[in-house]
């Protein structure tokens, strides 16, 4: 309850290719310019770069919105190779590994 009341707004968008859904990604906007990112690509879509669209979409979408600073942060299972592939091809930065099963990526837009 106290977290969903520290946000200052909610992007939600649905990557669809083909008239399918291919994909879906959340962008929680926190009050100190922060973006924290939650995406997620359906399976049979998986493998074909559609991650690395998807956060680039975001990504033009959140800087045309806005027009201001953004710290984007991540959280990114370990076994999620993939996932850390797309964030390191567009410029995030590993943060941390402090956590056991999750690696932090971070990018200024």
């Amino acid at each position: 309850m106290e977290r969903a009341c520290e946000k200052s707004s909610v992007l939600f968008f649905i990557l669809i290719c083909k008239e399918q859904e291919v994909g879906q990604i959340r962008i929680d906007l926190e009050l100190d310019n922060t973006a924290i990112i939650n995406y997620s690509i359906a399976e049979k879509y998986r493998g074909f770069g559609y991650g690395k669209q998807i956060l680039h979409l975001a990504e033009t979408e959140l800087y045309e919105r806005f027009k201001n600073k953004y710290m984007l942060k991540a959280l990114v299972k370990e076994n999620n190779i993939s996932s850390q592939v797309a964030f390191e091809r567009l410029g995030y930065i590993l943060q941390n590994t402090n956590r056991d099963i999750f690696k932090t990526y971070i990018k200024i837009l």
